[in-house]
C-alpha cells in the first residue's frame, strides 16, 4: 500500500518512504577503529570525515555533489559506513537532483 503525504519540497504528493528519506537524511555516522566517522550533505557539497574525540582530532574532506555522483570519495564512504550507507547517500543526492 502506498502511503501518500504532502511533500514540503514541491507541495505535491509523494510516497511515504521516499518522503521521509528526502526530507530528513543529510547526515550519516558510524564507528571505525575508535573514531566516529561521518558523511554529510551540506549545501552543494558532500563532506566525509572522522573525529577521534580530541578537539584537534577532526579531519574531513569534501567534494561537489556532482563529483560525488561521478564516483569521487565513494570508496571512502563505503569504507566508513558500508554499502547500505553509500546507497542511501547516493539515493538522497539523486532525489535532490530531480
Amino acid at each position: 500500500m502506498l502511503v501518500r503525504r504532502p511533500s514540503m519540497r514541491t507541495g505535491a504528493l509523494a510516497p511515504g518512504p521516499r518522503y521521509a528519506r528526502a526530507m530528513s537524511k543529510t547526515y550519516w555516522q558510524g564507528q571505525r577503529g575508535g573514531r566516529q566517522v561521518y558523511v554529510q550533505i551540506a549545501g552543494e557539497q558532500v563532506v566525509v570525515g572522522q573525529d577521534t574525540g580530541d578537539r584537534h582530532g577532526d579531519s574531513a574532506t569534501s567534494t561537489t555533489r556532482q563529483q560525488f555522483l561521478d564516483g569521487r570519495l565513494q570508496d571512502l564512504v563505503r569504507d566508513y559506513i558500508g554499502d547500505e550507507g553509500l546507497a542511501e547517500v547516493l539515493a538522497e543526492l539523486r532525489d535532490r537532483a530531480e
